[in-house]
């Protein structure tokens, strides 16, 4: 296959097609609407998601960007020329006749998608397996932020299962939703932590408190793709607080009763601490 796509890159109707790139400039942005593809002639380019360098291309005869093209899709992913690279450019309205000619590149097309949705299945298969492991209940949500999936920590506090809240907003696991929704608008903004304690609905009719996190993820036009929510469970915390509360208020008129009736006087701390610092002075 790579010695088709070679043969194919050197015909002479491909060269019309022909660009190169400087080091360090880049074709293409996370997020762009173009849809033109690639062929690699010479050079290595540099794939990124967000900020994060995740491979390289060098082989020559390597495509990239035909999955928006594929998919109608916005760039999923950041290239840049890691040094000088030189492309064979096929513009969007011209990939079909190129393909049509040349069914080769269609077919490595074809090779490629195939492995990269085998490595995308084993590392999701893997990941899910490494996030059930968790204590924390983890969220992944789209940017209207509506449920992709969670883990078995997440199914526990909630009380429901992936299956029946996959697609349902996530607005509506919290018992005050508005409260949620400026959570995560202040997230965004910047004008709030990234962490807050809040309220969620269970079916069993309890409350549950959780102290909830969230990770906001941008195109490379910093535009929202989607959130990660880590919650964890701190109902035991919050019921162990109003009982020390309860306690110590219940204790304050009992203690101070004791001391009236063994006329015993009371001082408060403090003027224990003042006497000593006089009695240095």
């Amino acid at each position: 296959m790579k010695d088709k796509m070679l043969d194919i890159i050197s015909q002479p109707d491909m060269q019309q097609y022909t660009k190169t790139f400087a080091s360090g400039v880049t074709l293409f942005l996370e997020g762009d609407h173009s849809q033109d593809m690639y062929i690699l002639i010479s050079g290595k380019l540099e794939i990124y998601k967000g900020d994060k360098k995740i491979a390289e291309l060098e082989d020559p005869g390597s495509t990239a960007g035909e999955l928006s093209y594929l998919f109608r899709s916005k760039r999923t992913a950041t290239i840049k020329a890691l040094n000088d690279v030189e492309t064979i450019m096929i513009p969007a309205d011209q990939i079909k006749n190129v393909l049509r000619k040349y069914p080769s590149i269609a077919d490595e097309m074809t090779l490629r998608l195939a492995k990269r949705l085998e490595e995308t299945t084993k590392i999701m298969h893997g990941l899910g397996e490494f996030n059930d492991r968790l204590p924390d209940a983890i969220i992944m949500a789209d940017k209207d932020r509506n449920i992709l999936s969670w883990n078995h920590a997440a199914e526990s506090l909630h009380g429901r299962t992936w299956q029946q809240m996959k697609g349902y907003p996530l607005a509506d696991l919290y018992q005050d939703s508005q409260a949620y929704e400026q959570f995560v608008s202040d997230v965004q903004a910047g004008n709030s932590l990234q962490e807050k304690e809040m309220v969620v609905k269970h079916p069993d009719g309890n409350k549950r408190f959780v102290s909830t996190s969230t990770t906001v993820l941008y195109d490379g036009h910093h535009n929202v793709e989607g959130f990660i929510f880590l919650s964890r469970d701190v109902t035991n915390i919050k019921d162990l607080e109003k009982k020390i509360q309860t306690d110590k208020e219940m204790a304050n008129p009992i203690y101070c009763t004791f001391l009236c009736n063994y006329n015993i006087p009371f001082f408060h701390p403090s003027i224990f601490l003042q006497r000593k610092q006089n009695s240095r002075l």
